[in-house]
């Protein structure tokens, strides 16, 4: 308190006070509708992406492709050459504890990026202190966490390691690519199907378990034409991932500018004691 009490603070009159204030609440506002609108584009761009992905990974690529009847609720109509398997035909629930003292990388999986080393994103100290008995993770296995399956938490591991006996591995036991379900298992469609095969007594704490997973049933598309969706999914995410990082620089910069402005005022090296309010167009005025 007493460095506070012995700050030197300038002291404009009431009357340069005000001028401050009022341009400050012109500028700041004006910043701040084009940052609302970079914000509102990112979730646009993120909107159509996510529509792009679930029309390609439950209707194929190709538009003009006959449909039939997929006799599952949740998928409704899928391209006449795809078939519809339970996930328990597709994928394995593998629980191989890892060993004593076994060093391996330490995975978890989030519903914004799916699968990464946890070291790369935890807070210092936050760590498990012994992983011996997690369950081992490879390459192409998809991990999905019980608890959030439902909320997106579930992906397709990049990497070699072990995750929390908390979270179940799928491993795939037929030709198939991993990564056209991991497209599939995040999308809306799927998380709300997730949702309704989880147990539990209230939302928050609904659990998944591959008894209920493994009967949901799946569109099975010919193996290369997974492969086809997976790159034209992969190459549609980087020109989104493009944009969405511009219009979060912009906002980025916006925020600096009105700092700045902000600081710039207050402290009189941006002089405002001529500045006058812009006048209001007529419709402005009236509305």
């Amino acid at each position: 308190m007493g460095v506070i009490e012995n700050l030197h603070l300038a002291l404009p009159s009431i009357g340069e006070q005000q001028k401050i204030a009022d341009f400050l609440d012109h500028k700041t506002a004006k910043i701040d509708r084009l940052i609302e609108k970079q914000q509102e584009l990112i979730e646009l761009l993120r909107e159509k992406r996510q529509a792009a992905i679930s029309h390609a990974v439950t209707k194929g690529l190709n538009p003009n492709a006959p449909l039939k009847p997929s006799g599952v609720e949740w998928l409704g109509d899928v391209p006449e050459h795809w078939d519809v398997h339970k996930t328990k035909r597709l994928f394995s629930l593998e629980c191989h504890p890892s060993p004593v003292d076994n060093g391996m990388e330490l995975l978890s999986v989030y519903t914004e990026i799916g699968v990464r080393p946890r070291k790369d994103l935890e807070q210092k100290g936050n760590k498990a202190s012994s992983t011996d008995g997690y369950w081992l993770v490879k390459k192409g296995d998809i991990v999905v966490n019980k608890l959030l399956a439902w909320m997106g938490a579930v992906g397709y591991s990049d990497f070699e390691g072990v995750t929390s006996p908390a979270y179940d591995i799928l491993r795939k036991r037929k030709p198939l690519n991993p990564w056209f379900y991991h497209y599939l298992f995040r999308t809306k469609l799927a998380q709300g199907e997730f949702k309704r095969w989880s147990r539990g007594i209230m939302e928050m704490r609904l659990r998944l378990y591959f008894d209920e997973l493994g009967q949901i049933d799946m569109p099975f598309p010919p193996v290369e034409e997974q492969n086809l969706i997976v790159e034209s999914m992969r190459k549609m995410e980087s020109s989104y991932d493009e944009l969405i990082d511009k219009a979060s620089l912009q906002i980025e910069l916006l925020q600096e500018r009105r700092t700045a402005l902000i600081s710039a005022a207050v402290t009189g090296k941006l002089d405002v004691r001529d500045w006058q309010a812009p006048a209001l167009l007529e419709t402005e005025a009236t509305s």
